[in-house]
Parts: C-alpha cells; structure tokens; sequence
C-alpha cells in the first residue's frame, strides 16, 4: 500500500473527482496515446452537460476548480467543463500518460499490422486478463517506469493540486490516479486495466491519511452504449479467461449519495 501524507481533517470532508475527456475525434479514429484530434463531437458535448449535472447534484461546493493531465484531448474536456461548471480552469498537470512505444499515434488496425505482439499484449490487458506489469510494450514505458514517475509526481505536485478539484485525464493517466488513490502501485498484480468510457466520472474523499472511493464509476452518458457495450464485451472474454473479473478498490465505500 502507498504511505499516504499525513494531513489535517475538518468536519467537511475533502474530495477530488477524476474524470475521463469527452469524445473527440481521436476517439472515432481508434487511435492509441496522444493526438491532436483534440476537437469535441457532438456526442461530446452531450457528454459534458450531463457531466455538469452529475457534478452539481453530487459535489455542488466541493470542487474549487479543473486541471487537466497534458494531453489535447484532456486539456480541450476541461475547459469545456470548466465554463459550463463556472469553476477556473488551472491549467495542465505535469503527469504525461503511458508511453505506448510503436502504439503510440496509430489505430488499432495500424497497430495489429505493425506490431502484432504490442496488439495482442493491450488486448489482453484491457481484457484484464493480465496486470500492467506483464505488458509488453515495444519502445514504450515498463510499469517499473510509470511507478517511478508516478510516485515522484503525487509527492511532488499531484497531492497539492488534485485534492478540492475535477481532474479530467486520459484513459492512462485515470487509470494511474485511480489506482493511486485506492494504494495499488503499477508493479502490483492488482494494477489492472478499469473501464473508464469518455465522460465518465468517480469522486474519492479523505478518511485520516486514507483516499476513499465513492460509488464505482458513474456512465453518465447512458446512451453511449457503443462504448459501455465494448469495455462489456473486453469483461466477458476476461471472465473467460481468468474467472470472475472485480474492480480494484479501496476496502472502504461510502454509501450512495444523492445530493449534499
């Protein structure tokens, strides 16, 4: 488990909402990493009304702003979702997403083409099937790396700047600060792939020295069932393959809460 900083607590508990972008044209490309297909479609921006919704119902004073990890597609949802909440946008975060080598800027038809081993090795860790640890990424990051960095980064500007805001990410860098909140490290057997489709989000809390998750992942686009139906489809072949599949979490969940 992380060592966790010790901190103050106060009668209003202190929370942070990760949030994965909007759709963007990337998205509708298939393209892995980084793109500069940052422009947000039509469903996206359906994406962030219902965004604001959920975040006005469920954490209407708690949130004082919106950062973004350095990605196009990240940076172009928050100040989306910065306007329409009237919070202040501020700025990027300095934690860069996974380094996907060869994967890096293609689709997945390219990928399957070029690198069939990189193919077969984000599938099945999308499956779930394996952990970040046994991914084989040619020219990319190792989890050891993305541990490293991660550690350094939450020490250093991560733990100043999330707590009290929407940090709306990509797909690897939610994925890194959810795992983080919950003190599973990218080394662990539990680091495993979480199913986060666009405008998704997941608000943690403070307990002591302690991260705690609230309700899982909110699909707050229900009708987006082209994507909820493929991360459905990635569960049912992991289940196949390696028996039941379960979320990674903190053993500590508060109830379902409707409003505050």
């Amino acid at each position: 488990m992380l060592a966790q900083p010790q901190i103050l607590t106060s009668a209003e508990p202190e929370y942070l909402v990760l949030a994965r972008h909007f759709e963007t044209a990337k998205n509708l490309h298939d393209i892995h990493g980084a793109s500069d297909l940052s422009d947000v479609t039509d469903r996206g921006h359906q994406q962030a009304r219902e965004m604001v919704r959920y975040i006005s119902l469920n954490y209407p004073t708690a949130l004082e702003g919106v950062v973004a990890t350095p990605t196009p597609q990240a940076i172009s949802s928050a100040r989306i979702v910065a306007r329409l909440l009237n919070l202040p946008y501020e700025g990027e975060l300095k934690l860069r997403p996974f380094d996907l080598g060869t994967a890096s800027g293609i689709s997945t038809t390219e990928l399957r083409a070029t690198d069939l081993e990189t193919f077969r090795s984000l599938n099945l860790f999308r499956a779930r099937v394996i952990a970040a640890r046994q991914l084989v990424l040619a020219g990319g990051e190792t989890a050891k790396d993305i541990e490293t960095r991660l550690l350094r980064w939450w020490s250093d500007e991560g733990q100043a700047r999330c707590p009290r805001r929407l940090v709306v990410g990509s797909n690897s860098t939610i994925l890194m600060l959810a795992h983080l909140l919950n003190g599973v490290r990218p080394t662990s057997p539990d680091y495993k792939f979480l199913a986060t489709p666009n405008g998704t989000a997941r608000g943690w809390h403070r307990l002591g020295r302690k991260w705690v998750s609230e309700p899982p992942w909110v699909p707050i686009f229900t009708a987006d069932s082209r994507q909820l139906g493929r991360f459905k489809a990635m569960r049912q072949l992991a289940s196949i393959r390696s028996g039941p599949v379960t979320r990674v979490q903190s053993s500590e969940i508060s109830p379902p809460r409707l409003s505050r």
